[in-house]
């Protein structure tokens, strides 16, 4: 969000950030920040036809992607508005890789550990689900540290898992 109050078709309300209005910039960045795409939200966008149609959050990330070289195995990460089965299984046919967290309700049919017995089960425990799309396979991990996390990947899991010593 680029904070702005001024007049302006484009300038967005957002009540739950910390500057509530301005331009919603959507960014494809690299690990080392270098913007690579963005795209300014003007609301409802078209999808190129060339382009899958897999819902407005995830079209946003197809769009963004259109520069990242197909089957190279790049990563992109990405946030749970994004995160859909559909938009991993079109990643991952492009020959991207991705993982995101996710809300509950896009992955209908996966019986993860409710956040209750994860919490009795401690801090840094976590169910894991996997299952081949095709000839993809997801992964579904819910995780708890002091609330629950569940991600999706096609190419990463939860294992190995190994003890840290805290300073």
């Amino acid at each position: 969000m680029v904070p702005f109050k001024g007049r302006n078709r484009l300038k967005q309300y957002l009540p739950s950030k910390p500057k509530k209005w301005g331009y919603k910039i959507l960014i494809l960045a690299g690990s080392d920040g270098v913007l690579h795409n963005l795209e300014i939200y003007t609301g409802r966008a078209v999808q190129p036809p060339e382009l899958a149609d897999v819902g407005a959050s995830g079209n946003v990330v197809l769009r963004l992607a259109q520069p990242i070289t197909k089957q190279e195995n790049y990563k992109l990460f990405f946030d749970n508005w994004f995160t859909s089965v559909p938009l991993v299984l079109t990643l991952a046919q492009q020959g991207i890789h991705c993982t995101g967290t996710v809300r509950g309700n896009r992955l209908p049919g996966v019986n993860l550990m409710c956040d209750d017995e994860l919490k009795r089960t401690g801090r840094g425990s976590f169910d894991q689900k996997m299952a081949m799309v095709g000839e993809t396979t997801l992964h579904v991990v819910k995780w708890y540290d002091n609330r629950s996390v569940t991600l999706l990947s096609d190419y990463t899991g939860a294992h190995p898992v190994t003890e840290v010593d805290s300073i």
